[in-house]
């Protein structure tokens, strides 16, 4: 067992969650603008992005990042289980085999709900022998011949016994890496037993496996001002003590400034109130 006095650096482990164009996938780039600011050259840096959602390369095409760092960027897209497994692999064997320094290796992963669907959608074939939109078809006859409302696609004792250690065994690759990570996902919509959508009222979350948020060390909740401006509500992090930082203007370079510079002592009977996302 190795002591402590070995461990030289941290991975950051960050978890950036909200509704649609509010600028998720532009965080995740800025961490070019970030390694940049902190006079990592493009020969200095290694980011490896997984796209499940097909939202990166226009903001590349956009010009989000200096051009010069388009070379430091490893680029996948994904579209089944497999792919995403792979891809991460990849991922992973390159930038740990990398002798960057490890603050400058990053693994992006644009989206973890659709990473979650894609893991659904392979065990649907694995086990039943159908497509996923196949299965709930039948779902939904069998739910009309015995005149229910609906029927569970999956039986949430045996079957996601096993897709849920499928997804986390495929995360696990890049959770224990010890390498930089960001994962995306919308916020999840939420309503109150008379079905009415009570998301804004409430304390936001992400969709995907409920597991996601254990996973990191820091939970950033995207959303735009009055006047269509990014802002970024720290939701729950390891590294600073609560209450914790709202409305940030800009992206992923603001943020990482608060966390790196906050100097915010509360006493313990202050912090009363404020929800431990992690549990």
């Amino acid at each position: 067992m190795a002591g402590l006095e070995g461990i030289t650096y941290i991975p950051h482990k960050i978890l950036v969650y909200g509704d649609a164009k509010t600028g998720k996938s532009h965080f995740c780039l800025d961490v070019i603008n970030w390694l940049k600011s902190k006079g990592y050259s493009p020969d200095q840096v290694a980011v490896a992005i997984i796209d499940a959602d097909d939202g990166i390369i226009p903001l590349l095409k956009k010009g989000v990042i200096p051009r010069e760092y388009l070379p430091s960027i490893k680029y996948k897209m994904v579209t089944t289980f497999k792919e995403v497994v792979d891809a991460t692999t990849d991922a992973v064997k390159y930038l740990c085999g990398s002798d960057i320094h490890p603050e400058a290796k990053w693994v992006i992963v644009d989206n973890m709900a659709r990473c979650w669907e894609l893991t659904q959608r392979q065990f649907s074939v694995d086990v039943y022998g159908k497509d996923y939109i196949e299965l709930l078809k039948q779902r939904k006859i069998e739910a009309l011949v015995k005149q229910k409302s609906g029927q569970p696609t999956f039986d949430r004792l045996h079957d996601f016994a096993i897709i849920n250690p499928m997804h986390n065994d495929w995360f696990d690759l890049i959770r224990f890496s010890q390498l930089n990570f960001i994962i995306t996902a919308p916020r999840e919509r939420q309503y109150d037993k008379q079905g009415n959508d009570i998301t804004d009222s409430v304390m936001p979350v992400p969709r995907g496996n409920k597991d996601n948020v254990y996973k990191v060390d820091t939970m950033v909740f995207k959303k735009r001002g009055e006047k269509g401006e990014f802002l970024n509500d720290i939701i729950g992090t390891r590294l600073l003590n609560a209450p914790f930082p709202q409305n940030i203007v800009g992206s992923f370079c603001e943020v990482m400034k608060v966390l790196e510079n906050s100097t915010t002592e509360v006493k313990k009977d202050e912090s009363k109130g404020n929800d431990d996302i992690f549990g």
